[in-house]
């Protein structure tokens, strides 16, 4: 499995501030960061839900040994998600 690296906000050095204005500023940066932060977890969790639905989709007919349902949904997965830049030439077809 690759690794994946995540960047992580920064963090104010709480020492550093000496005056409200820098203090407020900070705060104002710190809530759109956390701002950000939530739709992207929103974001997250909605592929996520998606994912798993269309897995199951897949797994079920699988499970319940139904091949046409299977392939049924296997060609709708298909016919949604996957583009195909180049036909591969008949030599390199399985």
């Amino acid at each position: 499995m690759d690794s994946i690296v995540t960047m992580c906000p920064t963090l104010a050095n709480t020492d550093a501030f000496d005056d409200v204005a820098t203090l407020r500023a900070e705060l104002h940066q710190a809530n759109k960061a956390l701002l950000d932060l939530s739709q992207q977890l929103h974001e997250q969790r909605d592929l996520n839900a998606s994912m798993a639905h269309t897995l199951a989709t897949l797994v079920v007919p699988y499970m319940q040994g139904k091949p046409d349902e299977l392939i049924a949904a296997l060609d709708e997965l298909v016919t949604r998600h996957v583009r195909v830049m180049q036909q591969p030439s008949k030599k390199e077809t399985h």
